[in-house]
């Protein structure tokens, strides 16, 4: 959220701290153009956290109790994303055998509803392909021509559910989590299809 604060009747040093996803704004949001001209000034520092690695989850998946399997599964879904390792935990714990939880599932599916139609195809095309998946082969999966399907796959990396893959110039959604619900989303016939 953003709120506006009055320092004018401050005397005494104040220390401010925001926090931001970078994945989670789009190229329209303010903070875009706000962030690289606040790391210009030398009063602000900035801390960028990646993900957790493999044996940090791991562990945090065996101190509540989890076995080898439930390490790969919250492996696979999370990608070591820290709030993603702690859902599947919780709904296991709950009852979940897949470790989806309705309100995971509600918030992946919330942010593909926001999406063009064939954005959404596309998605759920990378859902079901192994990841990562070529440009070409994606192309011919959808249908669609060049433009429609590079403006498709902007749309949908902006909503940050798909991803580039540098190494091979290829696309993949952004973590296990948002394949195994979009997958698991789809008609039989929308899988052949």
């Amino acid at each position: 959220d953003e709120h506006a604060i009055d320092l004018s009747d401050v005397t005494e040093p104040v220390l401010v701290v925001a926090t931001a996803r970078s994945d989670a704004l789009d190229t329209s949001h303010p903070l875009r153009r706000m962030l690289p001209e606040l790391a210009r000034d030398r009063a602000v520092r900035t801390l960028e956290l990646g993900p957790l690695p493999r044996g940090t989850v791991e562990g945090i998946v065996r101190r509540e109790g989890g076995d080898d399997d439930l390490v790969a599964l919250v492996w696979d879904r999370s990608g070591g994303n820290a709030f993603i390792v702690a859902e599947p935990l919780a709904a296991v714990s709950e009852g979940a055998a897949d470790g989806l939880s309705p309100g995971l599932r509600g918030l992946v599916l919330g942010r593909l509803a926001g999406l063009s139609r064939l954005a959404q195809t596309v998605v759920a095309a990378l859902s079901l392909g192994e990841e990562p998946v070529a440009h070409r082969l994606l192309a011919e999966v959808v249908g669609a021509g060049e433009d429609d399907l590079l403006a498709a796959l902007r749309e949908a990396a902006e909503a940050a559910m798909v991803i580039v893959d540098p190494q091979c110039e290829a696309y993949q959604l952004r973590h296990g989590l948002m394949r195994d619900v979009v997958a698991g989303e789809l008609m039989p016939g929308e899988r052949r299809s």
